[in-house]
This record gives structure tokens, C-alpha cells and sequence, in this order.
């Protein structure tokens, strides 16, 4: 009989109760169930009344010193009051915990679960995640631990993504040459502007749907596995990207979330102008994470969807680069 490898394995909830419990000071977990499979996979785990999330990166996506400061990192923020959400600390000292997969080694993070609504497209919402976002630009400065963590520049946000999509896009010569030339144009336009541009801790996927809602309207904000230090022009460009690319009317949250942003923290003018810069960018590195992680899900999106968010990309270069911002 033939070996076979695996590229990605959906753990069994059942083995997931088993290693919170072995990890964690959590106590005897009495229900276990997955969440959601993709970029990570998600399960929920109760131990009475207590609930948390485990989130177990994709084998070779993460290394666990980017888990192990990413829970620092929320540490830190939580100690100075910014509503993020709550890393728990396994029995060992460390955050991130190891797991043998069938794949190799995936690195797992536990939080708190997080109560309370989810987002709505409400102009309300849309400036408390702006103002959140903020507290953490603030509170975060000068944030360090020995822990290496990817940066989000060019080369994690337009390099790598370019070259996972390159491989797969034999049969699409037209679409590659359009975004490796995009991608040039991109890092000119990046480039002329970096003197500017303020740099410091970002969330990294703040597009509008990693929050919880409290009664009083208070943002919690989760999902920083995409986070790092980086352009602080990028991490507004998410929520921006999110409503454009996807659901374009939320297209007017944006000066809400920005209204919200300016109430905890300033805005540079160059930051503001560079955020249409960064929108293609960030497109760019989501599909380059689809093709990343075509071997465990398939490539079925290289069709219609493709196609569309070539399109998205042509249209915002002429509309949005070519023009004057009128972002805000």
C-alpha cells in the first residue's frame, strides 16, 4: 500500500478538549466543537462556565515565537486597559502551546471567550472599532519582547503573496504579468512616501468583523494573528479594503471608523493619503494567502472569484491611484 501525505488535517474536537485540558489551567473541558476550518482553525471549549477559544494555526504558517508574542503583545494592551481580547497562559510558562498534527507541527494560542453582539454596519460600530484601533497604535508604542515576529512590509505583504499566486498562474500569463507589474508599481509608490509614513504595532485584519459589542457599545477587538509592526497607513487600509472589495455599502463606515480613529489618536496627512496605496496591497496578500494555502484547500478559486479581484484591482488603480484621495 502507498504512503500517502497529508497537507492539512481538520483535528478531531474530541483530541482538542483533550490537549486544552492538558495545557491549560483550565479545568476539565465538558464540551469541545469546531468553530471554522481555514487560515486557522477555530474551536470553542467550555469548562463549567467558563468558555474559550483555541485557535491552531496551519502547519509552517506561523512559528511559535509569532504566537508567543502576539499573546504578549495582547498582554500588554490589556494592562493598560484597551479592550482586546484575553490570552491565557499554558501550565508551562509559555502561551503558545505545540501540537503534533498529522501534517507536522501546529502551534495553538487560547483565549477568553469574548461576550456580547457582533459587528453591525452601523455608523456607531464602525467609529468604536476606529477608536479602538487607535488606543492600540497608542499603547502599543514602544511595545518589545524577544520574540521574533514576520513585519508587515512589502516583502510579507506584496513579495511572498506574489510568489505563492506566480506558481499557481502557468495558465494565466496575462493576470501574472498584470499583477507583477502592479506589484512594481506598488512598491514605487510605497517607497517615494516611507520617509512620511508612521510605523509602529498593528492589528492587522481590523476590517470591520473581529470585534464584539458590549451593551454600552464598547468595541473588543480579537484576531490579531495577522498583526506585526508595519505602516499604520496599512492597518486603516483594512477596514477601507474590507468595504470596497467586498460590500460596498459599507462604503460610507469608512468616515466613520476614520471619525473614530481621530477621537483617541492622531492622523498624519501623509498616513491618510497613503491608505488608497495600501488597499491593492492588502488585496494582493489575501489572495497570495489563498494560494498559500491552496495544497490543504484547493485551487478552485483561481475561477470566477480570481477573475473578479483582478478586476477589483484594475479598477481601483485607475480610479483610486490615478486621482486626488478625497479619503478624509
Amino acid at each position: 500500500m502507498s504512503h500517502l501525505d497529508c497537507a492539512y488535517a481538520t483535528l478531531s474536537a474530541r483530541s482538542i478538549a483533550r490537549f486544552v485540558a492538558e495545557r491549560f489551567p483550565f479545568g476539565p473541558v465538558t464540551c469541545c466543537r469546531l468553530l471554522q476550518r481555514g487560515f486557522n482553525d477555530l474551536y470553542i471549549a467550555a469548562a463549567g462556565d467558563r468558555r474559550a477559544v483555541l485557535r491552531l494555526s496551519r502547519a509552517g504558517r506561523r512559528r511559535a515565537s509569532d504566537l508567543e508574542y502576539e499573546a504578549l503583545l495582547l498582554a500588554h494592551l490589556r494592562s493598560r486597559d484597551v479592550p482586546v481580547v484575553t490570552p491565557q497562559c499554558g501550565r508551562d510558562g509559555r502561551y503558545c502551546q505545540p501540537a503534533s498534527a498529522p501534517e507536522g507541527t501546529r502551534f495553538a494560542l487560547l483565549f477568553d471567550f469574548i461576550t456580547g453582539r457582533e459587528p453591525e454596519e452601523t455608523p456607531a460600530d464602525a467609529y468604536a472599532q476606529g477608536g479602538v484601533l487607535a488606543r492600540i497604535h497608542a499603547e502599543a508604542a514602544g511595545f518589545a519582547v524577544p520574540y521574533d515576529r514576520f513585519r508587515l512590509d512589502l516583502e510579507h505583504l506584496l513579495d511572498r503573496p506574489l510568489a505563492a499566486l506566480g506558481a499557481l498562474l502557468g495558465d494565466r500569463p496575462e493576470a501574472r504579468q498584470y499583477l507583477t507589474g502592479l506589484a512594481s508599481r506598488l512598491h514605487h509608490l510605497v517607497a517615494e512616501r516611507a520617509g512620511a509614513l508612521s510605523w509602529g504595532t498593528c492589528h492587522g485584519d481590523c476590517h470591520g468583523f473581529n470585534a464584539r459589542f458590549g451593551p454600552d457599545g464598547t468595541a473588543t477587538l480579537f484576531d490579531f494573528d495577522d498583526g506585526g509592526a508595519g505602516w499604520r497607513a496599512y492597518d486603516l487600509a483594512v477596514f477601507l479594503w474590507s468595504a470596497c472589495a467586498f460590500a460596498p455599502a459599507r462604503r460610507p463606515l469608512w468616515r466613520d471608523f476614520l471619525a473614530g480613529y481621530r477621537s483617541r489618536n492622531t492622523l498624519a496627512r501623509p498616513d491618510l493619503d497613503a491608505v488608497a496605496i495600501f488597499v491593492p496591497v492588502r488585496h494582493i496578500w489575501l489572495m497570495g494567502e489563498y494560494a498559500a494555502g491552496s495544497t490543504g484547500w484547493g485551487t478552485q478559486w483561481l475561477g470566477g472569484w480570481f477573475n473578479r479581484q483582478i478586476e477589483f484591482l484594475k479598477n481601483w488603480e485607475a480610479e483610486r491611484l490615478s486621482n486626488p484621495l478625497g479619503l478624509g
